[in-house]
């Protein structure tokens, strides 16, 4: 990929990089780790913090309340003693109560580094980073330790006048996602390139042969006008039996009887012979 400034994450110092940043340290534009963010499945991320001007988080789950909290409270800590989701992110409960919210959701505070999903890369790249809407939800980033996956709600109307830092954020380990989701696809459409650059070689490899079976028949068929008559595979029996006729030197068609068979069932319409 020498078309990239870097070629790895080998050079890199910190674990994760604004999305303008890792633009201009890997040597591409925003949209290209957009796209391949869309639809390849490179993860990015917003940032909380759990400060004064952050607000509750409502955490669902297809597990039952008593699992749920039973999972969490299972989880390791940090040194503040917040539940550890994964590698890159945290929450904590309201200390002494487990409360939910009006839609059942177990309320919490979240710390750290959360995933988008794939409809607010969609409206990032639609909207040319100025989306309408701040993300409906989020998911932990990087490797989830729960043994299934959540969503979490941010409580945007819980302060009036709250403020989303809406910075897109990506891993380290996502760059190099990103990396090998572009050498997929560039190889890939390198064999495609490939294979059609075969499949129109093999099409003109195969055009003359065509054209001298399909003169033989008409010569035979002005020789014997009762072959008009005949099936596909009847005359190539006899274009068979005549073949030295027309290719002396091999003293046999340039093409195999199957598909000298299915080249007149093609040509052969109505009685008539095309050729196409």
């Amino acid at each position: 990929m020498s078309f990239f400034k870097i070629k790895n994450t080998d050079s890199l110092l910190r674990e994760y990089y604004q999305l303008s940043e890792a633009a201009e340290i890997i040597g591409c534009d925003e949209k290209d780790i957009l796209w391949f963010a869309r639809h390849k499945g490179i993860e990015l991320c917003m940032e909380f913090y759990d400060d004064e001007l952050d607000v509750s988080n409502g955490l669902s789950s297809n597990v039952d309340r008593a699992e749920l909290l039973n999972a969490i409270n299972s989880l390791p800590k940090d040194e503040a003693g917040y539940h550890l989701l994964s590698e890159s992110c945290s929450l904590r409960l309201n200390a002494g109560e487990d409360s939910y919210d009006e839609n059942g959701f177990l309320r919490c505070h979240i710390k750290g580094l959360f995933a988008v999903g794939d409809v607010y890369k969609e409206l990032f790249i639609k909207h040319e980073g100025q989306p309408e809407y701040w993300p409906e939800s989020f998911i932990p980033s990087g490797t989830a330790y729960l043994d299934f996956p959540v969503k979490l709600f941010v409580n945007y109307d819980e302060k009036e006048n709250y403020l989303l830092l809406d910075t897109l954020w990506i891993t380290k380990k996502e760059i190099g996602n990103f990396f090998r989701a572009v050498a997929a696809d560039k190889k890939t459409k390198k064999i495609e390139n490939s294979y059609k650059s075969q499949s129109e070689a093999q099409k003109q490899k195969h055009a003359v042969p065509r054209v001298e079976i399909l003169m033989a028949v008409i010569a035979l068929y002005h020789r014997d006008m009762k072959l008009r008559r005949e099936s596909p595979t009847a005359v190539t029996d006899h274009l068979f039996k005549h073949a030295a006729d027309f290719w002396p030197e091999k003293g046999e068609p340039p093409l195999s009887y199957d598909t000298i068979v299915s080249l007149l069932r093609k040509s052969m319409k109505k009685n008539q012979l095309t050729f196409y």
